[in-house]
């Protein structure tokens, strides 16, 4: 399922929500992987994938790419790009978010 937010709607929220209140993410029992080495560490140990975040229309890396077809995920939002460099804790925004 493709999900486009191209506002800071409730599933935005909840996407932050992970990202910065450990409360919610124990409740949850979800959190959120960013970067090339903590998404592959999380598939390499056999973590399911919920769902994958990256920029709409953005110019995806081939590993990226590679990510998004054999992971699994059954969602897949696709947010604006200044809702993925307000969710990217990264200086310099991911690509891909799990």
């Amino acid at each position: 399922m493709r999900v486009r937010v191209h506002s800071e709607n409730d599933v935005f929220q909840q996407l932050v929500s992970l990202s910065t209140n450990r409360r919610k993410r124990h409740q949850a029992k979800r959190c959120l992987v960013e970067g090339v080495k903590p998404i592959n560490l999380a598939i390499a140990n056999g973590w399911a994938i919920e769902g994958l975040v990256y920029a709409q229309d953005a110019q995806l890396s081939g590993w990226a790419k590679g990510v998004i077809a054999s992971s699994g995920a059954k969602t897949h939002y696709e947010l604006a790009p200044h809702l993925m460099e307000a969710l990217s804790d990264k200086e310099e925004t991911s690509e891909l978010i799990a």
